[in-house]
């Protein structure tokens, strides 16, 4: 089974090298293009080429960065720091356009004068330089078309600004293969920008999903309580008034009345109990195989061991706890793409660990949840411990042979 953290990273590398990285190969590009003519060039355009390039670069990598940052299809990362800035954004896009097409005025003087056949490396290079500079388009909008505008536009200026009329024929010649190569290179690039796109929408949706599911369960916890009290209340409301009322006649009536009131008080209490009791109680087979389902479903992938034996309910209830709240705790706060989950019963008594290694660098503050954990397993003898290595959150719960033994006997004596 596909991880989906996993494609959405890999689909963000992707994207990123190959958008990123070809904007500071642009004035590299074109210096090569230069050392491998055959014909006399300007070096002063050379020059002006690679520099205006390197400006276009910079600003265009800021632009694209910022863009994508701020549409969602790009994950925080390290080079923010180089390339996040909304605040210059809109500065950063006037010199990209600028510098782009200052690049494109000079990389025109580069063309040979002299036709060559089967030459096709004037074609191939401006082709690259005019659909690398159009790059940042793809930070700006979602859209195709004004990605190509913009590449088609700066591949006319390669070929029209200084045409005269001993190198007219061919840069005549070179506007269809060039034409053809930025287009075949601007669909390249919205391929992996839509493959980009893609996931981060999918991801996006599994994890609505995931909220969806725990407000369906509340919804559901909460129709179950109108159900079982809407009704109950109501008619210990009116039995209740039916009492006062015959207390203030001085009727005999009334602490019948009450009675029934009492007992319906009583039956109420004993359907929240159960009600709370089917929500609340735990099966630690069952947390187990639900944990193992679940995570699964989010494209984790899952191993587990289980060695235990028969356990007191007792502690099979704190053990399925800790399952149930360490596997909530890895959908919400960790980017895991593998978790191990080992149930080992041996001389000291049992443990239960949950590893997952999506923890990162810092270690989760300690929530409500694992103090709850805490205090539930320091009821019946038990310990819960977390540590973070090396990326990898553990989170163990044991209890010793004494506090097994202690639950055994109660469980008999019960």
């Amino acid at each position: 089974m596909t991880n989906p953290i996993a494609g959405v990273a890999q689909a963000e590398r992707y994207t990123y090298q190959s958008l990123h990285w070809g904007l500071p190969m642009t004035p590299l590009l074109l210096v090569f293009y230069a050392l491998v003519l055959r014909s006399d060039i300007h070096s002063w355009a050379v020059v002006g080429a690679v520099l205006a390039s390197a400006v276009a670069a910079w600003a265009g990598l800021v632009v694209l960065h910022t863009g994508l940052r701020l549409a969602g299809d790009l994950a925080p990362g390290t080079w923010d720091r180089l390339f996040f800035a909304p605040a210059r954004q809109r500065v950063c896009i006037v010199v990209w356009a600028v510098a782009a097409l200052l690049t494109c005025v000079f990389a025109s003087f580069l063309v040979p004068a002299i036709f060559e056949p089967g030459r096709f490396v004037d074609a191939l290079t401006l082709s690259l330089a005019a659909a690398t500079l159009a790059y940042p388009v793809f930070g700006l909008t979602r859209r195709r078309f004004p990605v190509y505008a913009v590449a088609l536009g700066l591949v006319l200026a390669c070929l029209a600004v200084a045409a005269d009329l001993e190198t007219l024929a061919y840069r005549i010649a070179l506007l269809f293969p060039t034409v053809l190569w930025t287009g075949m290179w601007v669909l390249l690039t919205s391929m992996w920008v839509s493959v980009l796109q893609t996931t981060k929408e999918l991801d996006r949706a599994r994890h609505s999903s995931a909220r969806l599911a725990v407000a369906e369960e509340r919804l559901r916890f909460a129709r179950d309580l109108h159900d079982v009290f809407g009704r109950t209340l109501s008619a210990v409301a009116l039995k209740a008034e039916l009492g006062a009322a015959q207390a203030e006649q001085g009727r005999s009536e009334a602490a019948a009345t009450m009675h029934e009131v009492q007992a319906i008080a009583t039956d109420a209490l004993a359907e929240m109990r159960d009600l709370v009791r089917g929500y609340r109680e735990t099966d630690l087979a069952t947390e187990v195989a639900g944990a193992r389902s679940l995570l699964e479903a989010v494209g984790i992938a899952v191993t587990t061991v289980i060695e235990a034996g028969p356990l007191p309910p007792a502690a099979a209830r704190c053990l399925a706890w800790v399952v149930r709240e360490g596997t909530t705790n890895v959908l919400r706060h960790a980017a895991a793409t593998t978790v191990q989950l080992a149930l080992i019963r041996d001389a000291s008594g049992i443990t239960l660990t949950l590893v997952n290694d999506g923890a990162g660098d810092v270690a989760p503050e300690a929530g409500s949840g694992l103090a709850g954990l805490t205090e539930r397993l320091g009821e019946v003898g038990g310990t819960l411990s977390s540590q973070l290595q090396d990326g990898r959150w553990t989170l163990a719960a044991h209890m010793d042979q004494a506090a097994l033994a202690r639950l055994d006997e109660a469980g008999s004596s019960s």
